[in-house]
């Protein structure tokens, strides 16, 4: 029990630090106040909030990314010019939570204001609410971190769960991740070693290995950045039948470069592959504008996007999710509440 209360308390020590991104990482920063608003002893967040929270972090430590250009130090930017800065970015994110509230639904925990300048967080909360809020504290593991193990276990799970839903009856899933400790039967990959689980993996996908055992260290207990594998069958024992490579992200950032950990041309040095595999990245982010659109196209490289809102929309088993080893934890980071100083 003591190690919880510290585990939160660090939790509410990390909220009192601006996220690690740019200002115009505007989704991010709604998560932000997101979290602050569920913190807050009121469950209540405002624009007026935010910008008091985040300005003397940004002028005193040096926190975010409002630091003076060298345009702004050659033109003299005025402390007003630099309100206005903050003004602008908090009325963009909370235009992004405006967003939220009418895309997710009942699944929202929040309520905005009518001049979209506030939040306020739901008196009762339905599990629908804490699906969605599962997801946030997953893509926030700035804040979140003593908790990483769970949630990430957690998370893939539920991305396993949600892919179903999207693959015929007749798909086969499997987690391959070689971190995951929740207890979902037969469905994850339990070899420790990443040989044994390339081994699972020929058999699973009717391929051949092409390296030996003694190429891969002994000590090599990893996944070789694969999560996720599914399967459709055909009716046969035949190959050529489609195949899916996922990976889970939860880092706001990591999940960029891991597209690249479940392409074929990476994993064709390790195991035929007589299909292209359809790759899947799973993101707890809202990874969407104040439109809907994208954050950033250009960040998604080949590969078959599933962010908050495809998994909302896809997840149907809420008996399971309350089966999750981050459950009680979600419970205990929605009850505690940061001291009115």
């Amino acid at each position: 029990m003591a190690e919880l209360k510290i585990k939160l308390n660090d939790y509410l020590n990390k909220l009192k630090v601006l996220p690690k991104c740019n200002k115009e990482d505007l989704y991010k920063w709604a998560d932000y106040v997101e979290l602050k608003c569920l913190a807050n002893k009121d469950n209540f967040y405002s624009s007026n909030d935010f910008i008091d929270d985040a300005r003397p972090r940004t002028e005193d430590l040096g926190e975010g990314d409002f630091e003076d250009t060298e345009k702004d130090k050659i033109e003299g930017t005025s402390r007003a010019q630099k309100n206005d800065k903050w003004e602008t970015l908090a009325k963009e994110t909370f235009k992004i939570i405006a967003f939220r509230q009418s895309v997710f639904g009942v699944y929202y925990p929040f309520t905005i204001s009518a001049n979209n300048l506030s939040i306020e967080l739901e008196d009762t909360l339905t599990t629908k609410n804490k699906i969605y809020l599962f997801l946030l504290f997953s893509s926030s593991l700035q804040y979140t971190i003593k908790f990483k193990k769970e949630f990430t276990s957690s998370f893939e799970i539920f991305s396993k769960q949600v892919l179903e839903k999207y693959l015929p009856n007749n798909a086969s899933i499997k987690v391959f991740g070689s971190s995951n400790t929740e207890e979902e039967d037969d469905d994850i990959v339990t070899d420790s070693k990443f040989w044994d689980k390339l081994k699972f993996l020929e058999e699973f996908l009717n391929e051949k290995l092409i390296i030996e055992e003694d190429d891969i260290s002994k000590y090599n207990k990893g996944d070789g950045g694969l999560d996720i594998v599914a399967k459709v069958s055909m009716g046969d024992s035949n190959s050529h039948f489609p195949i899916i490579f996922g990976q889970c992200a939860c880092s706001p950032n990591e999940w960029i470069v891991k597209q690249s950990t479940i392409k074929a041309d990476i994993w064709r040095q390790k195991i035929t592959l007589k299909t292209i595999p359809q790759y899947y990245i799973f993101i707890p982010q809202s990874y969407r504008d104040m439109s809907g659109h994208w954050f950033d196209k250009t960040k998604i490289h080949e590969t078959i996007i599933i962010d908050r809102q495809r998994l909302v929309m896809g997840y149907k088993n809420e008996k399971k999710f309350k089966e999750y080893s981050s459950y009680s934890i979600i419970e205990e980071l929605i009850n505690i509440k940061e001291e009115v100083i």
